[in-house]
């Protein structure tokens, strides 16, 4: 990634997916904060499906470059809650700092944001109190500026909506049965699924496994560790965090496994990614039986609906 960053700014100007700034935006009750909001989303509203970056400590005039150190990052976190909690639907992007020709500056990239208009959700005050941004407008960047959504921004992103083909066709899922290691003599089958993005184009989505109970349980990696972890000294475990990934709910007939990562699973153009329930998918069954279960996978590139994928199997009892 460095790479692409380097050639941007030695080769290309401000253009509409790519902007320069010579310092950070502000965070906190100052002045000018909400910047940073108007600007994203400005970048994730342009009708491209490319990525485009906001590359922050540069500076450029005329065409040529000035390079501007960062004296301290700003975390990620602090971008992201700004934005997302201000704008609807939820924007992808991130912020990263990296060392260029020995001095710290730092990069946006927008990405993976096809579920356009990004409008604000609430009216967004400035630092004096006044509302600076109104509930339901959205910028547009368009060349080296930044502009009010207009009808005809909005008439053009439906319509690019509504002939957008289904991306279903670029996902490919695979699964197996793999084994989880607690220890050599304690170990259980659990059910590996990859997806496969195999378009020049990064897809997000939700995933959700429906498992037909049968006679087995579903465990987490964690659900494992704590049944045969050895008691504290004090005759107890430590309470269970919640899995950032994913969690397990238990109904008469199924379990369902859903992932809980925010703005979903992303994956990147032409790359995998490997078990996207975590460990969620741990099997606890002792007899020979019929396996049966669903995967569902939902996005907003999915136009005709979400993707289904049959899994059924027999799974043997070691």
């Amino acid at each position: 990634m460095n790479e692409k960053i380097i050639n941007l700014i030695a080769f290309e100007p401000e253009n509409s997916l790519l902007d320069f700034k010579r310092e950070q935006y502000p965070i906190g009750s100052i002045p000018k904060r909400n910047i940073v909001i108007k600007d994203i989303q400005a970048m994730a509203n342009n009708p491209s499906d490319e990525e485009k970056y906001i590359i922050i400590g540069v500076g450029e005039e005329n065409g040529a470059k000035t390079i501007v150190p960062i004296a301290q990052l700003t975390d990620d976190a602090h971008y992201q809650q700004l934005v997302n909690a201000n704008v609807e639907p939820t924007i992808n992007f991130e912020y990263k700092g990296f060392d260029y020709q020995g001095m710290r500056i730092a990069y946006f990239k927008i990405f993976g944001n096809t579920d356009r208009p990004y409008l604000f959700k609430k009216d967004v005050a400035a630092s004096d109190g006044k509302v600076e941004f109104k509930r339901g407008e959205g910028y547009i960047r368009k060349g080296t500026s930044t502009f009010i959504l207009g009808r005809s921004d909005l008439d053009a992103i439906y319509q690019q909506k509504s002939t957008r083909k289904d991306r279903k066709n670029d996902i490919v899922v695979r699964h197996d049965f793999r084994t989880y290691y607690y220890s050599d003599a304690i170990k259980y089958p659990y059910l590996h699924i990859s997806v496969e993005n195999k378009s020049a184009q990064s897809v997000s989505f939700d995933a959700e496994l429906i498992i037909f109970k049968n006679q087995l349980e579903v465990k987490s990696d964690t659900d494992i560790i704590r049944e045969h972890a050895p008691r504290s000294q004090f005759g107890h475990f430590t309470p269970e965090i919640p899995s950032i990934f994913a969690r397990i709910k238990k109904y008469k007939d199924v379990f369902e496994v859903k992932t809980t990562l925010k703005g979903g699973i992303l994956i990147n153009q032409e790359d995998v990614v490997e078990d996207i329930f975590k460990k969620h998918t741990i099997l606890d069954y002792s007899i020979h039986q019929n396996f049966r279960a669903v995967l569902v996978l939902r996005s907003d590139d999915f136009i005709s609906g979400p993707l289904r994928y049959p899994i059924e199997t027999t799974i043997f009892a070691s």
